[in-house]
């Protein structure tokens, strides 16, 4: 609460609407109350970019990101894979971020994950996938029937195709037939497994960039 000094002609002592009378070594004055600043800081709007850049990325996915993040405790899946490429994906300076495809993640969980995978093209419109299998020994709840799941981003135009069950992991290799007008755009290949229930899910690994003719 405010109060007058010394009468009504007095000094003003607190706050009264938009004003505030304050004194320093027995000198009274009033000033306004400072209006809160909309204005973002530089590193307020580099978060604002790459969430977006981001979230509008993995969004395209979102049923591969489902299955891939929904293990993932405390969050949605969607925000674990946002949260998870701004940490380690997201590259550069201010303000010209972007995003390394190789190190995106689509799918995150205790299955191994595929080893020395491989992608190559394969003519007409063909990427063949090729990984080691652990034999019929697979550490963990990782089994020989685990699902592949293939996907493929082109970055010339920015679209995914992604590929549900396209093998198993016993057979170390699958393949993906992509559009007619993929051909001679940069494609950068991931591929993950599934458990036959679809419980739980391997980390995505990138598999090589190709051009497919």
């Amino acid at each position: 609460m405010a109060k007058w000094v010394n009468g009504i002609l007095g000094a003003l002592l607190g706050k009264i609407g938009t004003i505030v009378g304050s004194s320093w070594k027995n000198i009274y004055y009033v000033k306004g109350i400072p209006k809160k600043s909309n204005k973002k800081t530089q590193a307020q709007v580099d978060v604002r970019y790459k969430f977006k850049m981001v979230n509008s990325l993995l969004k395209q996915v979102n049923d591969l990101i489902n299955l891939g993040f929904k293990s993932v405790v405390g969050q949605t899946p969607i925000n674990a894979a946002v949260s998870y490429a701004l940490e380690n994906a997201v590259i550069g300076v201010s303000p010209d971020f972007t995003v390394d495809f190789t190190r995106l993640r689509f799918s995150q969980g205790p299955l191994k994950e595929a080893i020395s995978p491989l992608a190559a093209a394969s003519a007409p419109l063909k990427v063949v996938f090729t990984w080691k299998n652990y034999g019929t020994n697979v550490p963990g709840k990782s089994k020989p029937t685990d699902v592949v799941n293939l996907l493929v981003y082109n970055v010339t135009k920015g679209l995914f195709l992604e590929g549900y069950g396209a093998g198993v992991r016993s057979a170390e290799t699958a393949n993906l037939v992509v559009p007619p007008g993929f051909a001679d755009d940069e494609l950068c290949c991931y591929i993950s497994f599934a458990s036959t229930d679809g419980k739980a899910v391997s980390n995505s690994v990138y598999a090589g960039t190709i051009t497919v003719v």
